[in-house]
């Protein structure tokens, strides 16, 4: 995925902030993921961030940082191997299936939920 080289190119903590709102408002799912992870795991140090305040008028994005940052440790140990992959990992394992038609655009739940029928 063209979106997982961006990712990994371009995601640093000075940008994560531009990134994540970029892949909010473009539905790019696997940039969004990775983002959100940054700014959880430092979250004080994006804080300080100028770019920072337009994070904060985003309720949604704002909840989903919350949930990856108290939540971080709780998903390496709980749920299938599928809760703890991540969204280019899911979109791999469907992609080595023959049976399968994979749909652009999909966010974490609904691969996970076509990954599970599957099973």
């Amino acid at each position: 995925l063209l979106e997982t080289k961006l990712t990994a190119k371009h995601l640093h903590l000075a940008s994560c902030v531009d990134l994540l709102l970029f892949a909010d408002a473009h539905s790019c799912y696997v940039m969004k993921e990775e983002c959100i992870r940054v700014v959880g795991k430092n979250i004080a140090k994006v804080w300080r961030q100028r770019e920072v305040g337009q994070l904060i008028d985003s309720v949604e994005l704002m909840k989903e940082i919350h949930l990856c940052a108290s939540c971080e440790d709780l998903t390496k140990t709980t749920g299938d191997k599928f809760d703890r992959m991540r969204i280019d990992e899911l979109y791999e394992w469907l992609e080595k299936r023959d049976d399968v038609m994979i749909e652009e655009d999909m966010d974490r739940s609904a691969l996970v939920k076509k990954i599970r029928s599957l099973e």
